[in-house]
C-alpha cells in the first residue's frame, strides 16, 4: 500500500491537499481513543490500515464504503460496495 500512495503525484504539498481535504462537507476525522485502539487489536488483518478502518467504524458504528475483499470477507462491520 505504501508504494501505491508513493506513486501518486499531487499538485500542491501534502499538508495544503489533507487540509483543504478536512475543509469539505461531510468530512470529519475520528479521534484515536482508547476504544478504538483496544478494537484495532482485536481485528487481525494482514493489512494494518484494515484492522484501523474496521475499527474506527465499528467505534462509531458507522459502515464503511470499500472494495477491500478482507473487509468484505471479514464481516465485522456493515461494508457497502
Amino acid at each position: 500500500m505504501l508504494l501505491k500512495v508513493r506513486r501518486l503525484s499531487l499538485r500542491e504539498p501534502y499538508n495544503a491537499w489533507a487540509t483543504r481535504l478536512v475543509t469539505h462537507r461531510g468530512f470529519a476525522l475520528a479521534a484515536v481513543d482508547i476504544a478504538m485502539l483496544t478494537t484495532t487489536y482485536t481485528y487481525a488483518f494482514p493489512d494494518p490500515f484494515d484492522s484501523v478502518i474496521t475499527a474506527t467504524a465499528h467505534v462509531l458504528d458507522v459502515p464503511v464504503i470499500t472494495n477491500d475483499t478482507e473487509i468484505h470477507a471479514a464481516q465485522v462491520v456493515d461494508v457497502y460496495w
